[in-house]
């Protein structure tokens, strides 16, 4: 077993961990239930917990709702406030191999799909 814990076992799936993508996929499938990220509220107060099941299933949902848009080669606008939706969506464009593409909008851009959990 590696340092991470991640050594293969006869009963452990065969992962390759090249990208976060993967390695969420790994710590989902051996260690669902471990805490994953902790959101504190005011930098000390622990507010919300995620395990590493729940990130995965929560980042594929989201990978799953862009899909139809990149394949058709639209742009989508993700705005979350912070927290773990927000780390979550950034897992959901890790699956869709785009990666963390932060940049600021040029004026001209009009996504095709604007998700905000926001409420106003």
């Amino acid at each position: 077993m590696d340092e991470q814990g991640f050594g293969q076992s006869p009963s452990a799936p065969n992962f390759e961990l090249r990208t976060p993508a993967a390695v969420l996929r790994a710590r989902a499938a051996q260690q669902g239930s471990a805490l994953a990220y902790t959101f504190l509220l005011d930098g000390e107060t622990e507010e919300y917990h995620l395990s590493y099941a729940d990130l995965d299933r929560r980042a594929r949902m989201i990978g799953a709702a862009l899909r139809p848009f990149r394949e058709s080669g639209q742009r989508a606008l993700l705005l979350y406030p912070p927290g773990l939706e927000y780390i979550a969506a950034l897992f959901g464009k890790v699956f869709l191999r785009r990666g963390d593409r932060r940049s600021s909008v040029p004026a001209a851009s009009q996504p095709a799909l604007t998700q905000n959990p926001i409420d106003p």
